[in-house]
């Protein structure tokens, strides 16, 4: 059937015209993703109607385009209503990057004077660079008229522009209340807040390499790993707790938590490339069976519990039962409270010595007559409402 047609139009194609000043073929810019595919139209625009039955020209496509075929090596080339009643447009590769089409019209003819003859697909290769525009072309085009004389047309030309794929991530955001999903080789966005220069907790349901961290929060990134936890009592009150870490490089495992500290405030930070594997509870715990002081993590807004501890602002705070800690964090369930007073203190050691960083970090709820909300932030100007002060709660009418 495609030699006939080929046939046929190359006897009609013979006796040579001229078309009018304006016919032409037409093809509209198209911008392509790299390793995407696009659609482009060709069309026509002709002074009067009816007057063509068929079209040949070569479709010169550049380097990095080419055209998409089917499963069976078919081209994907779709009449337009221009061509409504005409045989399929065929379409053959017969050079590097060259590209012959053809169509003939049985017993009609190209409808109206401005339509579209047919659609098709071109592909751009991943490799061409983002923003490259390149320009394909239209060329010998000769069109057959209804009284078989063949009537050659100016040569066409279009732009394809190269776009960058759309960063497409899974964001992890600490104020939603939904957990993450697992997902593979994943691109994530993580609006995750971390205040420069002190301690912060955080927990991660993916594994970050130091590569990725120090991308992330910078060339000088720290992370401490919880080790042990020690209580020191003096006449059965427990007098300060010690909470022992140790600072690590290399990888930051999913569902472990951390402290970390960073040399800038970070208020997210984007992570190409990982497996999210989120733990119902991720928790690293220390001690005996029996025993246990946990590290509890926590993927999505949750309320520490009563005397749980809590880090904020480079400090270690007891939960008055009401303190809402955002997602991506954790807090320490050691079920021990200090009970000597307010002098008594929540230490830090950092690879076996005094962490000079939060040293004194106190272990109480609140410090001498300074009022905090429910939720451990310090309140300056307090109106109505319940507080803490001084390790107690009060009420301001």
């Amino acid at each position: 059937m495609k030699k006939k047609i080929y046939i046929l139009l190359t006897l009609m194609l013979m006796g040579m015209g001229t078309a009018t000043a304006t016919d032409r073929l037409t093809v509209e810019d198209v911008t392509i993703t790299q390793g995407q595919q696009a659609t482009v139209a060709v069309g026509f625009k002709f002074d009067q109607s009816g007057l063509y039955a068929g079209y040949q020209f070569v479709l010169n496509l550049p380097d990095g385009i080419s055209v998409v075929t089917n499963s069976t090596g078919g081209i994907l080339a779709t009449n337009g209503a221009g061509l409504k009643d005409a045989s399929p447009t065929q379409v053959s590769n017969y050079a590097e990057g060259a590209w012959n089409v053809a169509c003939y019209s049985y017993g009609s003819t190209l409808k109206g004077t401005q339509n579209v003859l047919f659609t098709m697909t071109l592909k751009a290769a991943a490799t061409l660079a983002a923003g490259e525009v390149l320009t394909a072309t239209l060329t010998d085009i000769r069109l057959s008229t209804t009284d078989s004389r063949s009537v050659r047309l100016a040569d066409a030309s279009f732009d394809i522009t190269i776009a960058q794929p759309a960063d497409i991530r899974i964001t992890l955001d600490e104020a939603s209340t939904t957990l993450p999903s697992a997902a593979t080789n994943a691109n994530v966005r993580v609006l995750r807040t971390i205040s420069v220069g002190k301690w912060n907790t955080i927990v991660l349901p993916f594994s970050m390499t130091q590569e990725q961290q120090q991308k992330a929060f910078g060339n000088d990134v720290a992370l401490a790993d919880f080790t042990d936890y020690k209580t020191v009592t003096a006449e059965d009150e427990i007098n300060y707790i010690d909470v022992y870490f140790r600072t690590i490089s290399g990888t930051l495992l999913a569902n472990h938590p951390y402290l970390i500290k960073t040399g800038k405030t970070i208020t997210e930070f984007s992570v190409d490339g990982v497996d999210i594997k989120p733990a119902d509870k991720p928790t690293v715990s220390r001690g005996t069976k029996t025993i246990k002081k946990d590290f509890v993590g926590s993927y999505v807004p949750i309320i520490v519990r009563e005397d749980g501890l809590f880090v904020s602002g480079g400090q270690f705070w007891y939960s008055a039962g009401a303190t809402k800690m955002k997602g991506f964090r954790a807090y320490f369930d050691f079920q021990d409270k200090i009970t000597s007073g307010l002098s008594s203190r929540v230490v830090m050691h950092l690879d076996d010595e005094e962490s000079t960083g939060i040293a004194t970090m106190n272990g109480q709820d609140t410090m001498g007559d300074e009022l905090f909300n429910l939720q451990g932030q310090r309140i300056n100007k307090p109106s109505k409402g319940v507080f803490i002060q001084g390790n107690r709660k009060v009420v301001r009418n």
